[in-house]
């Protein structure tokens, strides 16, 4: 049998999913539409909604449940159908009225990956209608078997749940080759993400097997045994889908057992048909098996790869052609094979186990030869068999009206003992949420969105947050949350009475003296000047830093704040600009890189006075400050220089 891969310059052919757009044109009623009644909700449009007689809760008898203030409409549910006219919408200002159907507009998930846009095969099997509904659930188990996989890939992070190298024998199957690293990232690389491409089902979980070894670059070779050791071993991990892009021209008894074996404990299995075509009957094994699903190759034009094999076997075909994927050299690359195709089929399989993961492997292969997209002959064919696997028809068919669970999530905000929880962020996809039930850590439960709560004692409390929606299924969402009498006071005070900066580095000439302005308010304070003439003329350039460290993670609001007079080069430069000259700033920094939060410079006027500053600062932070002064030049130094005193770091909270 000729090797599965072969790797090939193409052109790729993007495509560029269109969704239809609504018409903006709105009716009222239509008498000859269906009946109003009670209980239904209408869109009410305003031509100036201040001046309508809307409020939060009620219009003219009805409910309303939402007021858009930016284009004036307001949400109605009917309480007396009879008060409802279609002349409503030609008084009181009323622009138009129009029956509110939830499921009117429709989304389609594309995901951020960069690109995605050269990964024609997934708009082509419908995974972006499908991803709306699922990327995968971390319940499902898809086993790949082949060559390994390049963990430490950039769009692979993560997503390997279980592995085992059986040529090697060992518990790490890295990839040498490059082909199952390229097949694993079309099952399951990161998705949506802002990295590379992505993967048919990014969420379930990825087993890795390797069977063939590193003997060749892409066509990589292996035995049976080992290719039956990896299928047991994936059925007894508990995998729901093995996927195997490999292949002999020959039937191994012993691959064939271990295939009865998956099988019978309900294990999908999907193997390439083969790359031998052109041919009339030249499915390869495993595929060729009455208990393997043989996958055959599609181009970006649906129709078959020259090199496809075919035959009676065949059941599903799926892209292969020019597909983009991660590979082993830690970037991408362009592959041609039905071990391309086949990774596609077995991703849509752990999409459907998402939705319904009940189905049998009998039942979840007729659903997936059922919806595929016929091609070629009517009815099954040698060549593309049921057809191409089209993962949106297929979630379609298996699930039904499944929920989708809610999403719990809430903030907490606290000042002292006392907390607000906002819950307003938790979300249900498909439905709305019913209820939102607390417990507070103290003993204490509370309902609502938003509640509000008194501690009576200082310390941490686990609080929970319980949403439960229309369908009656709940999610949770646990935070820690620690109150205190206060959080208020001084995380730094330094005010340089007993003549020494106790909390500060300095340099240059920087220090805490009283030489200089003794008639000043406070004896001592940090300057930079010299004690013997009061200027900072050193006869060079001349610069220094005063820098001091604080913690701000009990903070809520921290604030810098000091008193501070300058005097430095005036702005009185005549034709030369001064803007290069005498620089002062306040600096800080949580990391490698400082950042200005104030400044001043020659082109300020000098403050002789004393004058208060204060600036915000990053909360929960490990912070370095300091005061900077530099003149730039050796010319023009002969002023007094800059003085600073009754630096604070506070709570401003």
């Amino acid at each position: 049998m000729a090797a599965l891969s072969s790797q090939r310059a193409a052109l790729l052919v993007a495509l560029v999913l269109l969704v239809p757009t609504a018409s903006l044109a709105a009716t009222g009623p239509d008498p000859a539409g269906p009946p109003v009644a009670a209980g239904d909700r209408w869109i009410v449009g305003f031509a100036d909604l201040a001046a309508a007689d809307v409020d939060d809760d009620e219009w003219r008898g009805h409910t309303v449940l939402d007021v858009n203030d930016a284009i004036g409409f307001a949400v109605v549910e009917l309480e007396d159908p009879a008060s409802f006219h279609l002349e409503d919408r030609h008084r009181d200002n009323v622009e138009y009225v129009e029956r509110e159907d939830p499921t009117a507009y429709v989304t389609l998930f594309t995901p951020d990956d960069p690109r995605y846009d050269e990964q024609y095969g997934f708009p082509q099997i419908q995974t972006p209608t499908a991803w709306d509904t699922t990327l995968g659930s971390a319940d499902v188990n898809v086993s790949v078997i082949d060559t390994g996989i390049d963990q430490d890939h950039e769009d692979l992070q993560n997503t390997v749940a279980e592995q085992r190298d059986f040529v090697g024998d060992d518990g790490t199957a890295d990839d040498r080759c490059g082909h199952g690293t390229h097949v694993a990232g079309t099952v399951s690389a990161n998705t949506d993400n802002g990295i590379g491409v992505a993967g048919t089902a990014d969420g379930v979980n990825l087993f890795v097997a390797k069977a063939l070894s590193d003997s060749l670059v892409v066509q990589c070779t292996g035995s049976s045994s080992d290719i039956a050791d990896a299928i047991t071993w994936s059925t007894d991990n508990g995998a729901d889908v093995i996927s195997m892009s490999l292949g002999s021209s020959s039937a191994s008894s012993t691959i064939g057992q271990a295939v009865d074996y998956a099988w019978e404990r309900g294990v999908l299995l999907v193997a390439a048909a083969g790359n031998d075509g052109q041919c009339s009957d030249c499915v390869g094994y495993p595929a060729a098996r009455e208990r393997v699903v043989a996958v055959t190759c599609t181009d970006s034009d649906r129709q078959q790869c020259s090199f496809s094999s075919q035959g009676p076997e065949a059941e599903l075909a799926a892209p292969g052609d020019d597909i983009l994927s991660t590979y082993n050299d830690g970037g991408y690359t362009q592959l041609d094979g039905t071990s391309m195709s086949t990774p596609h089929v077995s991703g849509a399989a752990g999409l459907a186990l998402s939705v319904d993961p009940s189905l049998t492997n009998t039942e979840l292969r007729d659903a997936m030869n059922t919806t595929a997209r016929d091609l070629g002959d009517a009815g099954h064919d040698n060549e593309f068999g049921h057809g191409e696997v089209d993962a949106a028809a297929l979630l379609d068919a298996v699930g039904g009206d499944t929920n989708e669970p809610p999403q719990a999530s809430f903030t907490a905000d606290c000042t002292e003992l006392n907390c607000t929880f906002d819950a307003s962020n938790a979300t249900d996809a498909d439905g709305n949420l019913t209820s939102y039930d607390w417990d507070l850590g103290d003993g204490t439960t509370a309902t609502g969105e938003v509640v509000d709560h008194s501690y009576e004692a200082e310390g941490t409390y686990t609080v929970t947050l319980t949403v439960t929606d229309d369908e009656g299924t709940q999610d949770d969402a646990t935070t820690d949350v620690t109150v205190s009498g206060s959080t208020s006071g001084a995380i730094l005070e330094e005010t340089f009475d007993d003549g020494a900066a106790q909390s500060f580095a300095l340099s240059g000439l920087w220090h805490v003296t009283d030489a200089c302005h003794a008639a000043d308010s406070s004896p001592n304070h940090l300057a930079y000047t010299q004690d013997d003439t009061c200027t900072y003329d050193t006869g060079d350039q001349t610069n220094g830093t005063a820098t001091f460290s604080v913690d701000t993670s009990d903070a809520r609001s921290p604030q810098l704040a000091f008193e501070h007079r300058w005097e430095t080069e005036s702005t009185s430069c005549g034709l030369i600009s001064c803007s290069g000259y005498d620089h002062m700033r306040v600096e800080q920094r949580t990391g490698d890189d400082w950042t200005t939060i104030a400044e001043w410079t020659s082109l300020d006027d000098n403050q002789p006075n004393w004058t208060s500053a204060s600036y915000d600062l990053p909360a929960d932070a490990s912070l370095e400050l300091r005061f900077v002064f530099d003149s730039r030049d050796s010319q023009a130094n002969d002023y007094e220089g800059w003085f600073v005193d009754d630096v604070t770091v506070a709570d401003a909270s």
